[in-house]
């Protein structure tokens, strides 16, 4: 099996602060936090910023995911299922009901 490369970037978390927690902008932005310093910064404070920010600090988790993907060590239907369960969306233990796939 080829060596794993582990990627160059600052590693997880990234974490979006609230619009204005910095003084960046007038406050009208939101700091995404990498390893305790200041990552990106996504310009607004409205929802679409704070869905941007959200995206933003979620890519390291996801390349992780698409890596485990492309090694054939996960399937994307496992990781969707993980990440439902992880927000709340689908109880692994509620009873299923007909026709529903997982």
């Amino acid at each position: 099996m080829p060596r794993v490369q582990r990627p160059a970037h600052t590693p997880e978390p990234w974490q979006p602060c609230e619009p204005g927690d910095y003084g960046d902008f007038d406050g009208n932005c939101i700091v995404i936090l990498g390893d305790e310093r200041r990552r990106f910064i996504v310009l607004g404070s409205d929802d679409e910023a704070r869905a941007d920010a959200q995206l933003i600090a979620a890519a390291p988790k996801m390349m992780e995911a698409l890596r485990l993907i492309a090694q054939g060590r996960a399937d994307h239907a496992t990781i969707a299922l993980s990440v439902l369960v992880k927000h709340g969306l689908h109880d692994p233990r509620a009873p299923r009901r007909r026709g529903e796939v997982c």
